[in-house]
């Protein structure tokens, strides 16, 4: 039973630990306006409700009363888990709305408000396994979700000479849940081992944002923004495990609840980029991001949990713009955000978390009306990893895709 009880405990830290977050890899899925659409490439681009939170100085381009919606339906999908032989999906569609957004110009200033959810995935994971090597038999089933969402105000200025500014303050919350069970016997059963988990995490921080943008030659637009280090408000976790194992001898039962403080808390990030527009058809964005390295315990006192050991990291995004017409464009994207778990670790074994690199590609349509502008198109990003998944395997290889739609709108009031 001590090998059973290994392979469980294994398997389960896998799966709790299965969703991403922002810290993990971020601005790997679609969000804001038309951003959303040229692989969130935003930080030099202006006069977009994207701007919120992008870069609060692209604010200044905004005149008038404007509300913006942005949202996107998408699948998540794990891929092959070789240490199996077999693929084990995890299938969700799940309708998110990644912006919504009012602006508003006050003399020279330009005002807004925005609610941004850069993840929300949330899916199910069934597998039925049997083990020669160990001569087991596993039934493992996997709820979870995660969420991250930005709720904030944010202004914009020309403060002269070809530069505007522009300053954001965000309300941060990160929630993660997952509920899992297992159930391992031998092959014939002779015992059995049953265990069920539940954990949860909530974190509310406060994020800074500072931008600013400026024409810096006549067709070239820069910009820079600023997102400090979150300032923790409040956080919470809890922990609760049973463990019933069945032997020749007396049943066994194991009960843990643990409760405590939480945390999850953003690094410094810092984004440059350039914008050019040779002339009134084609514009090109390409940016560079820099996410710091931090260190914290997502669940300090507890046994569970991870502690979040990151390094620096690179990003690139890359966007461009076609315009057919002065109503109609053609928007495409790339993205590279590489991991930054590097010494990350769960805490219950002290396996470090696997690296995934993330890419992902975006491409649809933009229509400029005069009371209005929306965007349909398309998404898919796509992570693997080289780093063994199971302790019985360190040769297994994990990977998932995302892909969904992307519809946004602005709405001049």
């Amino acid at each position: 039973m001590p090998v059973m009880g290994m392979t469980v405990g294994a398997l389960l830290l896998w799966m709790s630990a299965s969703a991403h977050s922002e810290i993990d890899a971020p601005m790997i899925l679609p969000m804001g306006d038309r951003e959303s659409l040229m692989g969130n490439a935003g930080v030099s681009i202006s006069g977009s409700a994207g701007n919120i939170f992008y870069n609060p100085a692209g604010l200044d381009s905004l005149t008038g009363a404007k509300f913006s919606a942005s949202g996107s339906a998408y699948a998540y999908v794990m891929g092959r888990v070789e240490a199996f032989d077999k693929s084990v999906d995890m299938n969700t569609l799940a309708s998110v709305p990644n912006m919504l957004a009012i602006t508003r110009r006050i003399r020279s200033w330009t005002y807004a408000f925005g609610i941004f959810s850069p993840i929300a995935i949330q899916g199910d994971i069934d597998i039925q396994h049997t083990d020669s090597n160990v001569g087991l038999n596993f039934t493992l089933n996997n709820s979870f979700r995660t969420e991250e969402q930005y709720v904030g105000i944010a202004s914009g200025k020309d403060i002269g000479r070809g530069w505007s500014f522009g300053l954001g303050l965000f309300v941060h919350r990160y929630f993660s849940k997952s509920l899992s069970s297992f159930f391992a016997s031998p092959a014939p059963t002779t015992a059995y081992l049953q265990k069920s988990e539940r954990q949860q995490l909530e974190v509310l921080g406060l994020l800074p944002i500072m931008g600013v943008q400026k024409e810096v030659l006549r067709k070239v637009r820069f910009g820079m923004r600023i997102a400090a280090p979150d300032l923790k408000l409040m956080g919470r976790s809890k922990m609760h495990s049973e463990e019933l194992q069945v032997t020749s001898g007396p049943p066994t039962m194991k009960i843990v609840r643990e409760e405590g403080e939480g945390d999850y808390r953003l690094p410094l990030d810092v984004v440059n980029g350039l914008t050019w527009t040779p002339n009134n058809k084609h514009s090109i964005s390409a940016e560079l991001g820099v996410q710091f390295p931090t260190r914290f315990d997502s669940m300090p006192g507890l046994s569970f949990g991870t502690y979040y050991d990151t390094r620096l990291t690179l990003r690139q995004h890359l966007g461009y713009e076609y315009r057919f017409s002065d109503e109609y464009s053609l928007l495409a994207g790339l993205l590279r955000s590489p991991s930054s778990v590097d010494r990350s670790y769960n805490k219950a074994d002290g396996k470090r978390l696997d690296p995934n690199n993330y890419y992902s590609a975006t491409t649809g349509f933009y229509v400029r009306e005069k009371s209005h502008t929306s965007g349909v198109g398309i998404f898919y990003a796509n992570s693997k990893t080289k780093e063994g998944v199971f302790d019985l395997e360190r040769a297994a290889r994990s990977g998932f895709s995302v892909y969904g739609v992307i519809l946004s709108t602005t709405i001049n009031l």
